[in-house]
């Protein structure tokens, strides 16, 4: 059967799942396109009139900024962020591959790849866009080598620098656009499709030498194609909506559009033909990749693909930015709105009776404010040739409802007042601040679990598993060199030694991974609140104080806060030469008299001149302060 399936048989099925799965994303796209443009502080003003405002607010904009750059902190402040470990079972030592090596390896590729950063583009795509979509490969490129080579002219020796290119192979993780993914609408994976619009020339040089995917004469087919480069005009359209960039016209460059497919084919019986392989189609005719096997080992499709807020049985899911979207254009409307009344109320409608001018030029552009009319005799005395007619003032409904959305929007893009810098904190209550806090972090912790994920859902986790998989199968292709600096000489040839084969079923099959980097930060935050409300409830209470410092260590506890606020301890501590200052500080509380001891039979420390700190207990005979450092006994 699969002998009859021809190129025909494989257009015909591209076409029809290309057909679902567009039906099938129809809306999502729609909304992606309104979310884009709200991002880059677009909104279609066509029915306003010359003169009313037209004024955007970023908050939509900047509620995105804030959740991904809080994302891409929480992996960059704590430092490491991931982790290698043995699979549940397996013993470390029984390992050829350890943990550490992988961990490595790994962490040096994605440095190299620019990991970071497509950490922080990734979330904003699944927010704005409701899905994250990156695929893992290898990319081989062009290093430039130079050599100082010894030569001879007229009998003397010289020496010429020759540059000389070398492969050179890498990690490579690619965002992909929504508007070029194609998944099975039905969520059972028979298919996941990719349009990639690439250069004439670079279809053609991956058509050409030993390591060619492309059919080189279905390739050479494309250079006479009436077709060619005209299917881009809409992608390049609907790609600078999301980019910013104004659209441009590259016929000169002569774009092709490839259209890969990784899963299964169909016949028009329904019937399995082809499973597991990719294939790639140019301009929507042309095979120049035939039906080939998944040429990954691991035999999965390239993709790690989630949603950031998940919708059960849904494929696209929904954007935690789209209610922020609509409210944002609703914000806009009340703002220019209440601009419009304000501008009004300044400058009003005026009327002018030109009859009664000495000069009617003074009024032909526009009469600024403190000009000076000139009258001529036809003016009754006590009449005005200029008068305002309008009454209009700021509408009070229209503020208050602009408050009201403004509420609705932080809320909805978990955010508040706060974090937007808009809050009066004159008139906000701690416990309000404190509340709202609690809620938005509670929301965020859950998204932040699924951007980093666990082995069999998520993002990072399942990406970072995926990108092992594909450095292991092409581990000889790296650079020695670099590999040689990572790990050593001895491990790297120990390494190299054992073959890509080796290393890769060694080490899929027992290593383990694990992204902890913004869970690790979002709980520092927590232990912070949690740690300050312990302080402030133990030290309104002289018998919790007591009972506190005979059961625990000051010294560590205060430790634990500065962990928890990342707070570089080692530059504030106690030099170890200062001892004979620090012991006189010991018998001596802050608000003391010079040379008053403290009592040093009591638990509690004296409060000596309390008054000058303000008691939390005013029945109290002292104020609870917290003893002295452990460490200043040393």
């Amino acid at each position: 059967m699969a002998d009859k399936f021809d190129e025909s048989d494989i257009i015909n099925c591209l076409t029809n799942y290309r057909l679902e799965a567009k039906q099938a994303k129809r809306e999502r796209m729609d909304k992606n396109k309104i979310n884009f443009d709200a991002y880059h502080h677009r909104q279609d003003f066509g029915y306003k009139l010359e003169g009313q405002s037209k004024e955007f607010l970023p908050k939509m904009a900047l509620a995105v900024e804030q959740n991904a750059n809080m994302i891409q902190q929480g992996l960059m402040d704590i430092g490491d962020w991931f982790s290698v470990e043995p699979q549940s079972g397996i013993n470390e030592d029984i390992m050829k591959i350890k943990p550490s090596t992988i961990y490595k390896i790994l962490e040096r590729q994605l440095s190299k790849d620019g990991f970071m950063k497509k950490v922080n583009d990734a979330t904003k795509l699944g927010l704005i866009g409701s899905l994250i979509i990156a695929k893992v490969e290898v990319k081989y490129t062009n290093k430039p080598k130079f050599v100082a080579e010894t030569k001879m002219k007229d009998g003397k020796y010289y020496k010429q620098l020759v540059k000389k290119d070398d492969k050179a192979c890498g990690l490579s993780i690619k965002l992909v656009r929504h508007e070029d993914y194609y998944p099975d609408p039905t969520g059972r994976g028979l298919y996941e499709m990719e349009d990639i619009y690439m250069d004439y020339h670079d279809v053609l040089r991956l058509a050409t030498g030993p390591d060619a995917i492309y059919d080189l004469e279905a390739v050479k087919n494309l250079e006479g194609s009436v077709e060619a480069g005209t299917d881009t005009s809409d992608q390049t359209f609907n790609k600078s909506r999301e980019t910013g960039q104004n659209a441009v016209k590259a016929n000169y460059r002569r774009q092709i559009k490839l259209t890969e497919i990784w899963g299964n084919l169909l016949n028009s019986d329904g019937e399995l033909i082809h499973e597991n392989i990719v294939c790639t189609i140019a301009n929507d005719q042309f095979v120049i990749q035939k039906p080939t096997k998944n040429p990954y080992w691991h035999q999965e499709s390239p993709f790690v693909v989630t949603p950031l807020l998940s919708v059960p049985h849904s494929v696209w899911s929904k954007a935690l930015m789209d209610a922020p979207t609509s409210l944002n254009l609703a914000i806009n409307e009340l703002f220019n709105l209440s601009l419009d009344g304000g501008m009004m109320s300044v400058h009003g409608i005026k009327q002018v009776r030109e009859s009664w001018l000495s000069d009617t030029s003074q009024v032909a552009d526009g009469i600024s404010a403190g000009t000076t009319l000139k009258v001529n005799d036809s003016c009754p005395p006590g009449m005005k040739a200029l008068e305002r007619v309008d009454t209009s003032s700021v509408p009070t409904d229209a503020l208050n409802m602009l408050q009201m959305t403004n509420q609705e929007f932080y809320a909805s893009a978990l955010s508040n007042e706060m974090r937007g810098g808009g809050a009066d904190f004159k008139n906000v209550r701690a416990t309000a601040v404190v509340e709202s806090s609690h809620a938005i972090d509670s929301m965020f912790s859950g998204m932040a679990k699924q951007i980093e994920g666990d082995e069999n859902s998520g993002f990072i986790t399942p990406l970072l598993q995926k990108s092992w998989k594909v450095i292991a199968q092409h581990i000889m292709d790296l650079d020695p060199k670099e590999l040689k600096f990572l790990l050593g000489e001895a491990v790297t040839n120990t390494l190299l030694g054992m073959g890509a084969e080796e290393i890769f079923a060694d080490t899929v099959q027992s290593a383990a991974f694990r992204t902890f980097g913004i869970s690790a930060t979002l709980n520092k935050q927590k232990d912070f609140t949690k740690m300050t409300a312990l302080l402030q409830t133990i030290a309104s209470s002289e018998p919790m104080m007591e009972a506190f410092i005979k059961k625990y260590d000051f010294t560590k506890f205060l430790a634990e806060l500065m962990r928890s606020l990342d707070i570089p301890s080692f530059k504030i501590e106690a030099d170890e030469n200062a001892g004979g200052d620090l012991s006189k500080q010991e018998n001596q509380m802050p608000g003391m008299a010079q040379g008053e001891m403290a009592n040093t039979q009591s638990q509690i420390p004296q409060a000596g001149a309390a008054g000058n700190q303000g008691d939390l207990n005013p029945n109290a005979q002292s104020q609870p302060k917290f003893p002295p450092s452990k460490a200043s006994n040393a």
